[in-house]
Formats: structure tokens, sequence, C-alpha cells
């Protein structure tokens, strides 16, 4: 693929960014993320437990199952299982992981 437009492109609006008064340039930015930062502001506890479940549960499981593929010759998790054991109430360990990872092919 031939990226040179994109570049050219980035490459302009970089170059007009770095010919602005920085304080000009942060007050763009800012007006930028003002929105998303008044939106994150409302939201950030729930989002905030979300990104920790996410990262350590349901992250974990899908990059170790995509990453282990040529082992178990399987790129996701039993998710069936996987819902059956949090609606169980088990604990997210080391047991739990390995009854819904794929297992090694032989």
């Amino acid at each position: 693929m031939d990226f040179s437009l994109l570049d050219a492109e980035v490459d302009k609006i970089i170059w007009k960014f770095a010919n602005l008064f920085p304080g000009c340039l942060m007050k763009s930015v800012d007006g930028i993320r003002a929105k998303k930062k008044f939106f994150w502001d409302q939201m950030k506890l729930p989002n905030r437990h979300w990104l920790m479940a996410n990262m350590n549960y349901e992250a974990f499981l899908g990059f170790g199952a995509f990453n282990t593929k040529k082992i178990t010759g399987m790129d996701v998790i039993d998710f069936i299982k996987f819902r059956q054991e949090v609606a169980s109430g088990a604990l997210m360990g080391d047991e739990t992981y390995a009854g819904v990872l794929g297992k090694p092919q032989k």
C-alpha cells in the first residue's frame, strides 16, 4: 500500500501545530478534548471498574487464547463455560482460567 498521501497530510497537520504558539496549541487541543473530558468525568468511576475487570480477566483470557493458538489450535476461550463459571461465582484464578482456555494439542 502507498501511504504517501496520508503521510503528506499528517506532515501538514504536524507542521501547522509546530508553528503555533504553545499556548494556542494547548488551547486547541483542550478544546477538542473538552467534550471527551466532560463525559469521562461523568463516567470515570464505572469506566475505571470496567477497565480493571476487562484487563484483569477478559483481556487476559482473550490475549492468552490468541497467543497460544499454535499450541492449542484455538484462538478463543470457551465462552459458554466462562459465563457458567462467572454465574456460579467461581473465583477468577488459574483453575478457572485453565477450564476455559484451550488445551495443548498432542
